[in-house]
């Protein structure tokens, strides 16, 4: 973040940090989404926190928090953006009220959060430090399980100065592996081990409508990690037992390759 920081003093951008499967990570010390002007979170079903569906936002400039608050109420005039904002209002400020609460001012979209909804991800909120603690020692114990194949999967790392949250747990097949990433997922799956692509843009077929289908040759390292890499689940709910097994379904694949550590 510091080089992106200094990018956008200098040019007086904006920062709209996508911190969807990061929630509760730290840069130096600090959370992450603390440090652009909006953060835009998921808590979608696979997420750190869950609501079922959506997300949401936060900010500390109260003027674009009014403008998200509208955005995310049909572009309703700020006026009027909760059910108690008439509340205690008479005579002219309570017509005026009245006159405005009905108008939608700018582009706005259907992105209101139910009570069940908001509840579930408050709910999740005061378990959130026991989960990922959790999660991170899963993905400490997936590291020192699959170590001993390094010279065929690169496994994920937490930098300095950083903590890692571990939505899911990362690896890529090295290039100089005499198997391919769908070898091995395609092992997994048949043993019950879900896997997940990295999900790229760049390979996407809307945006080869867009931007053509050679998209990818403009963004090499995208596309190599794109066709290479992939996930498996590190799941505050999964054990010592289920890491035990995905240890000896990896050894597996491997021997079946002929391959040793």
């Amino acid at each position: 973040m510091d080089p992106i920081l200094s990018i956008c003093r200098k040019y007086s951008l904006r920062i709209i940090e996508d911190s969807a499967e990061t929630m509760f990570a730290t840069y130096k010390g600090k959370k992450v989404g603390s440090f652009g002007d909006i953060a835009c979170f998921s808590t979608y079903a696979a997420h750190i926190i869950v609501t079922g569906v959506g997300g949401l936002t936060t900010t500390n400039d109260d003027a674009l928090a009014i403008v998200l608050r509208s955005c995310m109420n049909h572009g309703r005039d700020s006026i009027y953006l909760s059910i108690d904002d008439d509340k205690g209002k008479s005579g002219a400020e309570l017509k005026t009220v009245m006159e405005r609460r009905f108008r939608f001012i700018r582009m706005g979209y259907s992105y209101r959060c139910t009570e069940m909804e908001a509840a579930l991800g408050c709910a999740q909120m005061e378990e959130a430090e026991t989960n990922i603690v959790k999660r991170r020692a899963n993905a400490s114990l997936l590291t020192k399980r699959l170590a001993k194949w390094h010279a065929y999967l690169q496994l994920p790392t937490t930098r300095p100065e950083c903590t890692h949250s571990f939505m899911m747990y990362a690896m890529l097949v090295r290039k100089d592996a005499s198997f391919t990433r769908e070898d091995l997922t395609l092992f997994l799956e048949e043993h019950n081990i879900e896997t997940r692509t990295m999900v790229s843009i760049l390979d996407q077929p809307y945006y080869h409508r867009l931007f053509g289908a050679d998209i990818e040759a403009k963004y090499p390292v995208a596309a190599w990690i794109d066709h290479n890499g992939f996930y498996i689940g590190c799941h505050m709910e999964i054990g010592e037992d289920e890491i035990s097994f995905i240890g000896h379904v990896f050894d597996a694949f491997f021997a079946s390759r002929g391959l040793a550590p």
